[in-house]
């Protein structure tokens, strides 16, 4: 059996919707909502426009009514059309609220520069917070005993044979790095003489003895023992 759009000249079939628009015509802003356009099929007026491909590449556009006539196969597919048609209409509208509101950026737009921006500054702080470790000069001669006053950049904690080893790593004024393996902890007071949290940042003022110089990833530490600490 020959198919009405075929019978009609809109090619062969089977038969796609790949299109749905809503099409109105308004001639003035008081003047009523009329019809858009028309069904190719027919000819009768429509504002619900499906668009139909046929097997070997016909475009044309139908009413529903006229696909649920000669076409039933047609029908789940004009449903599923016109809801993406809808979702995207609404996705558009959407991003053009956010894009007036955002200075032409949808929101993902915003929150991507964003994450792009912090990311380019902790990139910077980062190979700042490196040149100045590379810079790293050593401290001190080896062997002897002295006064340093510190700023505390980190720890370590770690589990050897003789029980819990502490390392804290430090820079002096000059961003020279400095190491302590310790078995005790670092300690600091309040103005009320209470301990309080140790956290990166502190300052503190360590008696210690140079015990040697090492290098670490390309910088030069200067490695500390016998620490005593200081009341700052």
């Amino acid at each position: 059996m020959i198919h009405p759009f075929e019978l009609a000249g809109f090619g062969i079939g089977p038969y796609r919707c790949v299109g749905y628009k809503s099409i109105t015509y308004q001639a003035c802003k008081d003047a009523p909502v009329q019809v858009g356009g028309s069904c190719d099929y027919c000819s009768t007026g429509i504002i619900h426009h499906y668009f139909i491909r046929s097997f070997d590449g016909i475009e044309f556009k139908v009413g529903c009514d006229c696909v649920r006539k000669v076409d039933k196969n047609l029908v789940k597919e004009l449903a599923t059309v016109k809801r993406e048609y809808i979702r995207k209409a609404r996705l558009a509208a959407i991003e053009q609220a956010e894009r007036a509101e955002h200075g032409g950026l949808t929101r993902a737009e915003l929150w991507a520069r964003e994450r792009s921006l912090r990311a380019a500054i902790y990139q910077a702080e980062r190979d700042m917070r490196e040149a100045k470790r590379l810079a790293s000069v050593y401290v001190g001669d080896i062997g002897k005993r002295q006064f340093f006053s510190l700023t505390l950049t980190g720890w370590h904690i770690m589990e050897s044979y003789y029980g819990i080893i502490k390392l804290y790593f430090f820079e002096d004024n000059d961003g020279n790095q400095l190491v302590w393996k310790a078995s005790g902890r670092l300690v600091k007071r309040d103005s009320h003489g209470d301990y309080i949290k140790v956290n990166r940042g502190d300052q503190f003022i360590l008696k210690a003895t140079v015990k040697s110089h090492t290098e670490y990833k390309g910088a030069k530490q200067t490695v500390l023992t016998r620490a005593v600490q200081q009341d700052s």
